[in-house]
């Protein structure tokens, strides 16, 4: 593999409100009319790049975005639960404010009952790129995934600071052979 296209999931409903739900884990919902509208436009745009295949969360907004796109490029699509975003545990569908109220100093750090540890979720985000690098054979495939697991995936596996991924964006990831490394670019 050659070149990965990471591309975060369309809108959904919950991202509609996510100023009054901002920890949002692991909701299942798929994505709305605006989120179906711009993985059409994505899909449109990815025409021309050669992808041969997707790897996606498992999740829904991830995988009715892939489908889109998957569906217009005529590839496969594999989905994965190494993808998801961080499971919250408790703290799944409480906004920030009602968080810092309750829990002192709380942080993307704080240990809550069934949440994610951030070290086992930057392991599982290490695991996810390098699996999909060794096991699927394609010059160029795309990652559809959430916006918590591909900033975590971009920081811990190419050493940069963590970056906001607005909805429906993509970025690409090739491999350097001069460096002999994978690079993400901005």
């Amino acid at each position: 593999m050659k070149k990965i296209y990471c591309i975060r999931h369309a809108l959904t409903d919950d991202h509609v409100s996510a100023r009054k739900i901002p920890v949002l884990g692991f909701p299942n919902q798929g994505i709305n009319d605006a989120g179906i509208k711009d993985a059409k436009a994505v899909a449109c745009k990815l025409k021309n790049l050669g992808i041969q295949g997707i790897v996606s969360s498992d999740l829904k907004s991830s995988v009715d975005t892939a489908r889109i796109i998957g569906d217009y490029l005529k590839v496969p699509i594999y989905y994965t639960e190494l993808l998801r975003e961080r499971n919250q545990g408790e703290f799944t569908g409480k906004t920030l404010q009602y968080l810092r109220e309750t829990y002192e100093n709380f942080s993307i750090t704080t240990i809550g009952k069934n949440r994610e540890a951030l070290s086992d979720f930057i392991k599982r985000s290490r695991k996810a790129f390098t699996q999909i690098v060794k096991d699927y054979n394609w010059e160029t495939c795309m990652i559809v995934s959430h916006k918590g697991l591909l900033q975590t995936m971009s920081a811990a596996c190419f050493e940069k600071k963590p970056q906001n991924w607005r909805l429906c964006e993509m970025r690409e990831i090739s491999f350097d052979s001069l460096k002999e490394e994978w690079v993400i670019k901005d």
